[in-house]
């Protein structure tokens, strides 16, 4: 879903995301549906396609900050 209002928000079709990243329209469709999930190197292209870093595109800069600390 995220994917989809991504492109969606962008004003972008399904199409025009493909030719953007190099990944053809019915693999965006099925991820868009969660039908399947793209590898690492499809997510970035995706993620190119959009303009975004593939941390931002899978939230991966949005976690909260964690610390380490030690039983002492």
């Amino acid at each position: 879903m995220r994917l989809r209002a991504l492109r969606e928000g962008m004003d972008l079709s399904l199409r025009d995301l493909a030719d953007r990243s190099g990944v053809s329209a019915p693999m965006l469709s099925q991820v868009e549906r969660g039908t399947t999930s793209p590898t690492l190197p499809v997510a970035e292209k995706i993620a190119d396609g959009l303009g975004l870093t593939l941390s931002q595109l899978l939230r991966l800069d949005e976690a909260p900050p964690f610390e380490i600390v030690r039983a002492d």
